[in-house]
Formats: structure tokens, C-alpha cells, sequence
């Protein structure tokens, strides 16, 4: 994958991390932590570990 769509992935996870739906949340989480070597990636996934409320409903 190009570096140009790693960074759109993450961009696209990075918006469904701050869905009202937790389930959303949880995915984005999921799918960040593949994306973890990433610098554009570090800030929405610790903003989802470390919420109030995380991926919980």
C-alpha cells in the first residue's frame, strides 16, 4: 500500500474514532493499531485509549 493511502486509511479511522457509536470507536481502534508506526496514527489512537469513555458505551 502506498504511503499516500496508509495516510487516507488513517485519516478515515481517525473520523470513525469520534463517532458517537462505540462499536465505530472500537473499530477505529482496531484498525489504528495496524497503522501504529505511523506518526499521523499515534494522536487518534491515544485520543481513544485515553477518553473518557473509550470505546465503551
Amino acid at each position: 500500500m502506498g504511503s499516500d493511502l496508509r495516510r487516507s486509511a488513517v485519516a478515515a479511522l481517525g473520523e470513525l474514532g469520534r463517532s458517537d457509536d462505540w462499536r465505530d470507536r472500537a473499530d477505529a481502534g482496531h484498525g489504528l493499531a495496524a497503522f501504529a508506526e505511523m506518526p499521523e496514527a499515534v494522536g487518534p489512537l491515544l485520543e481513544l485509549v485515553l477518553a473518557p469513555g473509550g470505546t465503551s458505551s
